[in-house]
């Protein structure tokens, strides 16, 4: 989905979202492509900060005032995006649990990736399309959420190695 097509209505909180879809999508393909345990790890630590940021302000944010203003069209969706959002996290608890030695770790870590992609993917081509086709004004929550992704950044850095 481009950001830049959206109406004015939702461009704020849904393309916020997609960066963060992008900047993840980003560190699952570094992550691939490093060779080096460290950097690995660095990648790792900066995914699970970054995905329980990004899970925090949808489910305390965003899945809240849609299924508000929308619950009849959105609410099947949502109640799916959390079940995966579960999961996710489950995964993310894991990875922060275990050593970079862990024999696991890599296979933990390419799971994750490969279950937000199939995520990001059904928001990005079922949900946001069905908010866009509501005609949803979300405007007010696109500002809302703004202040709470800094809030999390910082919350939600990755720790140093």
């Amino acid at each position: 989905m481009n950001k830049s097509r959206l109406p004015a209505a939702q461009r704020d909180a849904l393309g916020l979202l997609l960066d963060d879809h992008r900047r993840l999508r980003k560190l699952f393909r570094d992550f691939e492509r490093e060779t080096g345990a460290r950097a690995r790890d660095d990648v790792v630590r900066e995914a699970c900060a970054q995905l329980k940021a990004h899970a925090r302000l949808q489910e305390a944010l965003f899945y809240p005032v849609l299924r508000d203003m929308a619950p009849e069209a959105l609410g099947r969706r949502l109640d799916e995006a959390q079940v995966e959002y579960a999961t996710a996290k489950d995964l993310v608890a894991q990875l922060e649990d275990v050593w970079p030695e862990d024999a696991l770790r890599d296979a933990r870590f390419s799971v994750l990736g490969a279950y937000f992609a199939h995520h990001a993917a059904r928001e990005e081509e079922e949900l946001f399309p069905a908010i866009v086709a509501l005609g949803l004004d979300l405007r007010s929550l696109g500002m809302q959420m703004a202040l709470l992704r800094e809030e999390l950044a910082e919350a939600f850095q990755a720790p140093a190695a």
